[in-house]
């Protein structure tokens, strides 16, 4: 949790210093992505002392305000890379020497239909999450749709398939076909850059072969693009863009068991009676957790950006 809260803070921390805001989408995704990642994080410990205790001791409010939030800061996680990996599709097949940014208010308008939508699909179960007090004097924590009880909750099973399928498996759908198209965009212009590449070939030696060599010796050479201007939007999508497939993967993977745990538990109406259950069940959860810590490293260590940005904030340079 202090990882993620500190790491990501930062990771905000890096954009809201600069002193010019005209900077490619993605790093406006980044950062709500870190924003979000921030709100989760915070509801950790209370999942974590909710688990242990098998007793909610933070009451009504702390019900109603902590489940609600961390599904809806989890849900823009989730649309966030969705987005981030559309985002490279049209970044990588539109590719120009140039791409402007979009205009603040355009941002803005994206971010917000982001949290909107997370928000929308959070509230009919959010509004439903109250503080119970069992016969053995232990509280929980629990969201009753009309007509649902503590042991028969038809509609909130439904709601929670309905939910996995619109947060989990929609986005990662989202993300597939995306790198799909662009990895097959990249094999088509590999493709041809080769064959392009051996026919210039070919056709330079024809030439250089009728050519006398003072004349050879002024032949232009190929122009390079200046790999250090880091002014350039493009330079900058591109700087991003090269750890996204990093990033996804980690969440893809540490969020795989969650999912498994919680897809069973909504069919089985219950926990399991395998002994090892409870234990794989905190550790899934745990590696729930993860992603969060480990994006504010990837970002220092495979983005120059950020690794300028945490240097000139972290170090003091």
């Amino acid at each position: 949790m202090l990882a993620s809260v500190i790491g990501n803070a930062v990771v905000c921390r890096a954009i809201l210093s600069l002193p010019s805001r005209q900077l490619p989408f993605s790093y406006y995704l980044v950062t709500n992505l870190a924003a979000a990642e921030i709100i989760s994080s915070f509801c950790f410990p209370f999942y974590f002392v909710y688990d242990w205790l098998d007793h909610w001791p933070f009451g009504d409010i702390g019900c109603k305000l902590v489940f609600p939030i961390h599904m809806t800061a989890m849900l823009v996680v989730t649309y966030t890379l969705a987005f981030i990996a559309a985002h490279r599709y049209r970044v990588i097949v539109t590719y120009r020497s140039h791409l402007a940014p979009l205009p603040r208010a355009k941002v803005m308008l994206v971010l917000g239909l982001l949290w909107g939508a997370a928000l929308m699909i959070v509230l009919p179960v959010g509004v439903m999450h109250r503080d119970i007090r069992l016969t053995s004097g232990y509280h929980i924590c629990i969201a009753l749709l009309p007509g649902d009880t503590l042991t028969d909750a038809p509609r909130h099973t439904s709601y929670s398939i309905v939910r996995f399928i619109v947060s989990y498996v929609i986005p990662n759908l989202v993300i597939l076909m995306s790198y799909s198209a662009v990895a097959l965009k990249l094999k088509h212009h590999m493709a041809a850059t080769n064959i392009s590449s051996e026919s210039t070939r070919q056709a330079s030696s024809q030439d250089c072969a009728a050519v006398s060599p003072p004349v050879q010796a002024t032949l232009p050479t190929k122009r390079t693009r200046n790999s250090q201007d880091g002014s350039s939007v493009t330079d900058l999508e591109l700087d991003i863009l090269r750890m996204i497939y990093v990033i996804i993967l980690i969440f893809v993977v540490c969020y795989i068991p969650t999912q498994v745990v919680f897809i069973y538990e909504q069919i089985k109406a219950g926990l399991s009676d395998w002994p090892y259950y409870v234990i794989v069940r905190r550790y899934s959860f745990l590696l729930h957790c993860l992603p969060g810590a480990f994006h504010p490293i990837l970002y220092g260590t495979m983005s120059k950006f950020y690794a300028n940005a945490f240097a000139k904030l972290v170090l003091c340079k």
